[in-house]
């Protein structure tokens, strides 16, 4: 099925993923199937990295709402706040907890500006995928 809204090449799996078709042919692109070899059923598994506005107040609740979505661990200096939103909840202090970690499919980046692309990086050099929250980053240089 379609994305409401999106374009014809964009499908949806049963598990609320979303990945492009390739327009040349009807099959989905298979690296974009599979997942470090998990079937696209399987729920990604998610890092948030920042428990400040952003990931409080925005991204903790969507990942919270779309099935097929599981938020795994929470990056932050107050244990203490996470853990009540969210009881239970791995909390680590430093991100480069999160990226050496196998089990974690998908890193959210809602951290102060300025740490942004160079977590964003990082993250992809373990072989993450990133999801940054805006800005990028804070200088073109």
């Amino acid at each position: 099925m379609c994305r409401p809204g999106g374009s014809s090449n964009q499908q949806e799996s049963p598990a609320g993923i979303f990945f492009m078709m390739d327009p040349r042919t009807p099959e989905p692109r298979a690296g974009l199937m599979k997942r470090r070899n998990k079937p696209i059923s399987d729920a990604v598994i998610l890092a948030l990295l920042g428990h400040g506005l952003a990931g409080k107040v925005f991204h903790a609740p969507l990942i919270a709402s779309v099935p097929g979505l599981r938020l795994h661990t929470v990056v932050s200096r107050d244990p203490g706040k996470v853990h009540t939103d969210h009881p239970g909840m791995q909390v680590v202090a430093d991100a480069e907890t999160v990226f050496a970690n196998p089990a974690i499919d998908l890193v959210v980046i809602a951290t102060p500006n300025a740490l942004h692309a160079p977590q964003a990086k990082a993250a992809l050099a373990h072989g993450k995928h990133v999801v940054v929250d805006k800005p990028f980053a804070i200088s073109t240089t």
